[in-house]
């Protein structure tokens, strides 16, 4: 994609400081709930993906993105780490049955991500998206490897 909504809205002159603020509100009152991070019926679809790529015979990856250093920031103490948790704990799970790779990205140190290069407080920009892609492909070569059976 070489331009998006948030292109738009950046190019109108919205700073990225506000766009972010935009982002901590709804995030905190998400975070904060009492409700399960995940709910049952994404789940199931999830589980399926996993059990249709398996029957392909694809090497899954899965990857968490990262968020907008100052809104995880915010959110910490919101109750993000126990949802956060609930993920891990669910992927962890998934991950003995289906046999992907887990990554967790929410950090922007994993890939060396630059907070610069968001829009929001939860969508990054392309020059971050590279980077994170790049990384991705270094940490888990095995998933991008070709084989006999890969179409060209």
């Amino acid at each position: 994609m070489l331009r998006n909504r948030y292109d738009i809205v950046e190019e109108r002159g919205r700073p990225l400081s506000r766009s972010v603020d935009g982002s901590i509100k709804p995030a905190f009152e998400r975070y904060a709930t009492t409700d399960a991070a995940l709910e049952s019926r994404s789940q199931r679809y999830f589980e399926r993906t996993l059990r249709l790529l398996s029957q392909m015979g694809t090497t899954q990856a899965v990857v968490l993105m990262p968020l907008h250093p100052r809104l995880l920031a915010a959110v910490r103490s919101a109750g993000w780490e126990e949802r956060h948790d609930e993920v891990m704990t669910f992927l962890t799970e998934l991950q003995g049955r289906y046999g992907f790779v887990l990554l967790d990205c929410s950090n922007l140190a994993t890939f060396k991500g630059d907070p610069k290069n968001f829009y929001d407080g939860f969508h990054v920009k392309q020059a971050n998206a590279r980077r994170l892609t790049r990384s991705v492909v270094v940490k888990l070569p095995a998933v991008f490897a070709e084989t006999a059976d890969t179409p060209p």
